[in-house]
């Protein structure tokens, strides 16, 4: 008989994001209503600056692509911050988001007159800490590669972008600017003459920009049910904008607020055109997802608190289920005698209207409080309120992704999920009183997913999440978590529809439609 020895690796501890797993559903959500765009898709001229670059390298027969492109990446980010720095304007409309410029900003510094950025875009040993960049193919593989070849504007097909690159080249000096890619250092007359490449310039190469607006907006419809869906998300946050939202200056939170209440601000009902009708209420259900996820988040905070208050070292996890019960019949008084159906029916009838959302009272406030909250207490207070308003208000519906593709095998893998909510209202948690509500969702939901979603983490990832052991004498804090909201590539949409002119911001920081933008949105609906 033989035998065989393994040396098993020690998993990488790591700190985690979605410790409950309450997140990859929301996530999948806003990749349906955004198709195309990223988190780290911040600028629309990289979309046709990239096809610009590799037409260009084919035309000059380089085949070694790669160092070029570095160099090249370079070379457009110093270009927008120098354009910032002359015209004495910040970089939000020039370098901000480019590719680099952390590393990059630095040589324009001081008065310096030239830029040597040579063995930044470079990945030797002796520059390895010193580049711009870790990723051998920089941002365009580690950022973009995925969203060009999704709009088919690199690789094969790519006749979008081919369209995109002979847009760019009308408005931009493409031999001065190899040149520069040649040379590696670059002065700053130099990068003046380049000034066309800035992100700003792109509103005033028309050719270019209505390309680019042709793509995002799918004009043609070349992308199919994707392409729409991307039109309708985009037109529904001009529609916001010219409704009165993002006034404040923070559209994306407005928005997602608008959608989910019905209201920019809190007042007049928003009622964008009937073609977008079904994508704000498709943005509605992700949002009540962002309030059910954050909402959760904040009861497990609150256990691993209390058990960081208490030495962090509890008997097991019922038993801290049990403080989590206590402690809510405490600050709910009277109340704690109310089954979670009669909680529910009575918030329906005692909360501010669904579109005054902008009353500390409501489910939206009250879960914006939760990242913030200061102490336990306030923590599963602030959880509790948003989980009982969700069920009391009429945005949900029975099967709250059917206008999504949400496979049965995502809801299992993540069961705290909108679906199980809806279920669990009118099942297991309907007569259960408050009190023992919240130990039911701080130990299923809380305590015990947290295990399941980490152990899963371990396994597949090698990767350790715990934020809690368990041991022969009780359970062990390793660390809380933070509770947080996803990010569901609003921000960079903003970004994008403002280099395309289609935004702008107001004096007052806020924002509007420029005429073309307006032109858009009715061209839209």
């Amino acid at each position: 008989m033989s035998s065989q020895s393994l040396w098993l690796r020690p998993p990488k501890t790591a700190t985690g994001r979605d410790h409950l797993g309450t997140q990859a559903i929301p996530i999948a959500l806003y990749d349906q209503l955004l198709p195309g765009i990223t988190n780290v898709t911040d600028r629309a001229r990289y979309f046709s600056f990239y096809p610009w670059l590799f037409e260009q390298m084919g035309k000059r027969g380089i085949e070694d692509e790669l160092p070029v492109l570095r160099r090249a990446e370079c070379l457009f980010a110093l270009i927008a911050e120098r354009h910032a720095l002359k015209r004495g304007e910040p970089a939000d409309l020039h370098g901000f988001a480019m590719v680099g410029r952390d590393t990059l900003v630095p040589l324009l510094k001081d008065g310096a007159r030239e830029a040597s950025f040579a063995s930044l875009a470079g990945q030797d040993s002796e520059t390895e800490e010193r580049v711009y960049f870790k990723n051998k193919g920089g941002g365009f593989r580690q950022y973009y590669l995925g969203p060009l070849r999704e709009l088919e504007l690199v690789g094969d097909p790519h006749e979008q972008g081919t369209v995109l690159a002979a847009a760019m080249d009308e408005g931009v000096d493409a031999e001065r600017f190899f040149r520069a890619l040649a040379a590696g250092v670059v002065s700053v007359e130099e990068l003046d003459a380049l000034a066309a490449f800035c992100p700003c310039a792109l509103p005033d190469s028309e050719q270019e920009r209505e390309a680019l607006i042709g793509v995002f907006f799918d004009r043609n419809d070349h992308y199919g049910d994707s392409g729409l869906q991307r039109r309708q998300s985009l037109a529904l946050l001009l529609d916001a904008v010219a409704s009165g939202a993002g006034a404040g200056g923070d559209l994306s939170s407005d928005f997602r607020a608008a959608c989910y209440a019905g209201s920019v601000d809190g007042a007049p009902a928003w009622e964008p055109a009937e073609d977008l009708l079904d994508t704000r209420g498709m943005w509605a259900v992700y949002e009540a997802n962002e309030l059910l996820s954050v909402a959760l988040q904040g009861v497990l905070w609150a256990s691993l608190e209390y058990l960081q208050e208490h030495q962090g070292v509890a008997d097991s996890s019922a038993w801290l289920a049990d403080r989590m019960s206590d402690l809510a019949a405490s600050f709910l008084g009277a109340d704690a005698e109310l089954t979670f159906s009669e909680a529910q029916r009575r918030a329906s009838e005692e909360l501010p209207p669904l579109r005054a959302w902008t009353d500390e009272s409501h489910e939206i406030q009250r879960a914006r409080t939760v990242p913030e909250a200061q102490g336990v207490a306030e923590a599963l207070r602030a959880s509790l309120d948003v989980l009982i308003a969700l069920g009391a208000r009429p945005v949900l519906p029975d099967a709250p992704y059917r206008a999504f593709s949400v496979a049965d095998h995502q809801r299992r893998a993540y069961a705290c999920n909108l679906r199980s909510y809806v279920d669990l209202c009118g099942g297991a948690w309907a007569d259960q009183r408050l009190p023992e509500f919240v130990r039911w969702v701080a130990l299923r939901w809380g305590l015990e997913q947290h295990m399941r979603v980490s152990l899963r983490k371990l396994h597949h990832e090698s990767l350790d999440t715990l934020r809690f052991q368990p041991t022969d004498d009780g359970i062990h804090l390793v660390a809380n978590i933070s509770p947080a909201f996803t990010s569901p590539r609003l921000r960079t949409a903003i970004r994008m529809l403002r280099d395309l002119g289609l935004l702008d911001r107001t004096e007052a920081g806020g924002w509007e439609l420029t005429p073309r933008g307006q032109e858009i949105l009715e061209w839209c609906t």
